[in-house]
């Protein structure tokens, strides 16, 4: 408020513009809205707030066209309110319908969440598609949930909570001929074995241990197969393992780290659903801000304007031995003492022009049509509030009716357009396989070049260098096998050898030293040249201005390696580093380190 006055924040002059002229929406509701806020703004409590409503006034400059309707519903409390909005904003979808209009059009906007998760149940049970944050979020997906349970139960098998989350999904979705509260008395206190004998009567083929012995991802889709939780495509499970291949490809490799990035993100993470499908918008008013939409509906339009249930102030008590509090918020507080009444009544004016703010916010969304639905009350109510400023104000212009529904404009007849073609591809199958399964061999690059055993010594010398690149210290040799095992880059098979190889590597009398815990290094850090060549040491280690390069080799010996190490090292001594030592260490089983030196 105060920017819009005397105070300037910036280091510039500021300046202050309106912008006048409306070109998103049609003449109907840009006058609604003008009329209307002019109106509104003369219950607010401060003249400040009540100047900014009457200065927003705006030109219409998109057409002589538009539709606004305000209809007051009769609920007689909050659960009979939650049923009628949503069955109301099903007609007008319907009616809309019926007129040619797309659905994706439309777009219904709540204050609050739980506002429109209601909506979206509802039209949901009455096949309308939604597309909404709420609707899409992986946590409402029962196979997910189902899926993160197994993988937290695999750790914590004594945790009964989430051994009930599991037989219940089972006895409800995959076993439903059973009984829900038997299968639940009769399973709570199995443990591993017998819950895996128990599943066999079922033909379910799943052994909680492997769980632990795979990699994240390779677990996950373990689940999926063993419980035959998708037969065609499923987005909310393709996100979720998508989730999980991000997650272990950033480090988060064991199950414990990813139980806990989940249940930090689980709230957030949601899948994209393509623009063009034909469904139903619904957001919250925040979310919607800079936007617009054809269509508009804004249900449960009845916000009180001076509501502080919500709310709570820090207040100067007077006492000394607690000077200050931090209480609810209360009209209590007009009869406290003078700092205390004027913090509250500052608490008011905001709130007033919050709630306004956002049904402003709400109002101006619509291009061609908008519809608010309200609280129908007998008897107004006692405090300023949306319904009773939207009641007042029509009543100001039309005579009242028995449906309760006033109309501004008219709708214009515009014929249905054809249908957007999608650009998502949407699979029909969904393909898994485990990795164990021998019928089908990867051969990676250079190694398809060679014999197996060729092959496999280039292939062994890939993985070493990309677990060594994780390496600060010998003591990270643990947690850098861990991540490639957990990513997919190492077959649980293969670790000992790998390990094997990479404990020599870090105990070699000629290295040992540079793998000391106290050690400054970096691993594959980016080198630009004057001429503007991106060059790539290995891991170079420093001890002031002095260096040492270390670069890793399969195979034997060969010029190239040579040129390029020295290469390194010409550059650094460019950087005014002086280069140590340029070491080529052999990743072969018997490990050969070459000191290079300048001819």
């Amino acid at each position: 408020m105060g920017l819009s006055k005397e105070i300037n924040p910036f280091q510039i002059e500021k300046s202050l513009e309106n912008l006048e002229d409306n070109y998103r929406s049609g003449s109907e509701v840009v006058n609604f809205n003008n009329e209307f806020f002019q109106f509104a703004s003369s219950v607010l409590s401060f003249p400040e707030y009540e100047e900014l409503f009457k200065e927003a006034f705006q030109n219409p400059k998109n057409g002589e066209y538009g539709f606004v309707q305000v209809q007051f519903l009769e609920a007689k409390n909050k659960e009979e309110e939650f049923e009628i909005h949503p069955e109301t904003v099903l007609k007008i979808i319907e009616d809309l319908d019926a007129k040619g209009f797309s659905r994706n059009d439309i777009c219904i906007l709540t204050r609050r969440k739980k506002e429109g998760y209601a909506i979206a149940e509802y039209l949901s049970e009455h096949d309308i598609k939604v597309m909404s944050s709420e609707s899409l979020l992986l946590t409402r997906s029962e196979k997910v949930k189902f899926i993160a349970h197994i993988l937290e139960f695999s750790l914590n098998p004594e945790n009964k909570s989430l051994k009930l989350e599991i037989l219940g999904f089972l006895a409800e979705n995959h076993f439903p001929a059973t009984d829900y509260h038997h299968v639940i008395s009769k399973h709570i206190d199995d443990d591993t074995e017998k819950f895996s004998a128990w599943l066999k009567l079922f033909k379910v083929e799943f052994e909680m241990e492997k769980v632990k012995q795979l990699s994240l991802y390779e677990s996950v889709e373990y689940i999926i197969r063993s419980f035959k939780l998708v037969q065609q495509s499923d987005a909310y499970i393709q996100f979720f393992l998508d989730f999980v291949f991000e997650t272990a490809q950033k480090g988060a490799n064991s199950l414990n780290e990813f139980i806990e990035k989940w249940h930090q993100k689980k709230e957030k993470l949601s899948i994209v659903v393509p623009e063009a499908e034909d469904a139903v918008k619904i957001m919250t008013i925040h979310t919607s801000k800079g936007l617009e939409f054809p269509i508009v509906i804004f249900p449960f339009a009845e916000s009180d304007l001076q509501d502080t249930r919500n709310d709570s102030l820090w207040i100067e008590t007077g006492f000394q031995e607690m000077p200050v509090a931090y209480v609810n918020a209360s009209k209590k507080m007009l009869n406290w003492n003078l700092p205390a009444k004027e913090t509250f009544e500052d608490l008011l004016q905001k709130n007033e022009l919050d709630t306004l703010n956002v049904l402003y916010v709400a109002c101006t969304r619509a291009a061609e049509q908008l519809y608010l639905l309200s609280s129908y009350n007998e008897k107004p109510k006692s405090s300023a509030c949306i319904s009773n400023l939207l009641k007042d104000y029509v009543a100001s212009k039309q005579s009242e009716n028995e449906q309760r529904i006033y109309e501004f404009g008219e709708i214009s007849s515009i014929p249905k357009t054809e249908e957007s073609l999608s650009l998502s591809i949407q699979p029909s199958e969904f393909y898994s396989s485990p990795t164990e399964n021998e019928a089908v061999h990867i051969v990676t690059k250079s190694g398809s070049l060679w014999d197996s055993r060729q092959q496999e010594a280039i292939e062994k010398g890939k993985i070493t260098h990309e677990i060594m690149s994780k390496i600060n210290s010998a003591s990270d040799r643990f947690k850098a096998i861990e991540w490639a095992v957990n990513s997919g880059l190492l077959k649980e098979r293969d670790r000992d050898s790998i390990s094997s190889n990479i404990e020599k590597i870090l105990e070699h009398p000629e290295l040992k030293e540079y793998f000391q815990q106290n050690v400054i290094n970096y691993n594959e850090k980016e080198i630009l040249t004057a001429s503007g060549k991106r060059l790539r040491p290995d891991r170079i280690n420093l001890a002031g201005k002095s260096i040492t390069i270390i670069d890793y080799k399969t195979g034997g010996f060969v010029d190239t390696h040579e040129r390029q190490i020295l290469n390194y090292a010409s550059v650094l001594r460019e950087m005014e580093y002086k280069v140590d030592k340029c070491l080529l260490v052999y990743t072969n089983n018997n490990i050969m380190v070459k000191n290079v030196k300048e001819i």
